[in-house]
């Protein structure tokens, strides 16, 4: 009887389990040649690791750095067959880092680059949170002041990974100061105030306030008169290293509570000389705050409203913008003549001011008044500005200077 040996028809087949090899992690290798007759003996070879069995045999090994080979001999009465395979081991990242240009200034783009780092050449899956972004920047197209000190965190792994390796990261972005104060402060004259002015910034800013000549620390002590009222500035300014100055401005209306304050240059002379038919014009400017109620009588007895006009005042002698209120006497006859008072008050105070029509002792058109008949304040409104009592003949208009 002869005995028939027959080569193994399959070609031998070499595998990874998983299809993958990490490193320091136990791995197995799988090696067949099936189909002799008799049955084929296979050793499967991996460094110091070994194991021979018919036709089809495993290794479970923990490779190394060092050996990325692994081998398969197989023996048979009719022929002898042997396989290697090239092992491509895998690491797993040791640590991630983010880097990113900061800070970042509110309104560019601002990018974060996230990187697995490890001694050997890898591919890395990224993904941020928020947001699930899986690339390996995240990138803000515009950044505003609320993503200042937000977090954000980069997750890698590989196919070698037995958890994702995360890094957070707080965003800085750098953003001009937002200034807290009021539009308008009232205080009494002369009361010792701190002015509320206040600012919030990255990086954190400084605080002061100006006026037009003169600049304090935020949290000075100050006191306002009628002499030195003005505008101040809440002016703040946060130094940055990379961005430079950025820098805010707000300006604070000081009121203080004043009764009236008429104006130097609008009151003309208390007494006219005037004949019948002329028309005559008085008019007086002032400031007063809170506004002030404005009452215009003659001989005591108070005239209607809709008899004089109330209007605003800009000028550079009041810090505000102050009324003027002016009363028109038109074609003068006998029940005009006598005396015009104007009353401007308001919860602190009032003041009052007396305008007096009589007839000319002459028939001359305009009224001339000797010096010695004006006051002080009247000369002196008459020689340096205009005056805003008019007396008007019928047909004509003249303004006295």
């Amino acid at each position: 009887m002869v005995e028939v040996s027959d080569s193994p028809e399959d070609s031998m087949i070499l595998d990874v389990s998983g299809g993958k090899v990490c490193v320091d992690t136990p791995t197995k290798f799988h090696c067949s040649w099936k189909g002799g007759n008799p049955p084929a003996s296979v050793t499967l070879k991996y460094e110091k690791y070994s194991n021979t069995s018919k036709e089809e045999v495993e290794i479970n090994v923990i490779p190394s750095k060092s050996h990325q080979t692994v081998k398969c001999l197989g023996i048979h009465i009719a022929a002898n067959v042997s396989r290697e395979k090239n092992l491509t081991i895998h690491y797993p990242p040791k640590t991630i880092e983010i880097k990113a240009d900061e800070p970042f200034l509110e309104g560019d783009k601002g990018i974060l680059h996230c990187k697995a780092i490890n001694e050997y050449p890898e591919k890395y899956s990224y993904r941020w949170d928020p947001s699930n972004k899986t690339s390996q920047n995240f990138t803000f197209p515009q950044l505003n002041r609320t993503h200042n000190n937000e977090v954000y965190t980069c997750y890698a792994s590989n196919k070698c990974s037995k958890r994702e390796l995360h890094k957070r990261h707080w965003i800085n972005v750098e953003y001009p100061p937002d200034i807290t104060a009021p539009e308008n402060v009232t205080l009494f004259e002369n009361q010792a105030s701190i002015i509320d002015c206040n600012a919030k910034g990255n990086p954190t800013p400084e605080v002061w306030l100006e006026d037009e000549n003169r600049t304090f620390l935020s949290n000075s002590i100050l006191t306002f008169n009628r002499k030195n009222i003005s505008r101040v500035s809440c002016t703040v300014i946060a130094k940055s290293e990379r961005n430079g100055n950025l820098t805010a401005r707000k300006e604070i209306n000081i009121l203080l509570k004043l009764k009236a304050m008429f104006s130097s240059g609008s009151n003309g002379p208390k007494k006219r000389n005037v004949s019948n038919g002329e028309t005559v014009i008085f008019k007086q400017c002032f400031y007063s705050h809170p506004k002030s109620d404005v009452k215009w009588q003659k001989n005591e007895e108070s005239i209607d409203s809709n008899k004089y006009l109330i209007t605003d005042y800009l000028q550079d002698e009041f810090p505000f913008k102050g009324s003027c209120t002016s009363l028109k006497i038109e074609d003068i006859k006998d029940d005009a003549i006598g005396t015009y008072t104007l009353t401007v008050e308001n919860s602190i105070g009032k003041e009052t001011v007396v305008f007096t029509l009589r007839y000319k002792s002459t028939e001359d058109n305009y009224a001339t008044i000797p010096d010695e008949a004006l006051t002080n304040e009247e000369q002196y409104a008459e020689a340096s500005g205009p005056s805003y009592l008019e007396l008007k003949p019928a047909g004509k208009y003249k303004q006295y200077c």
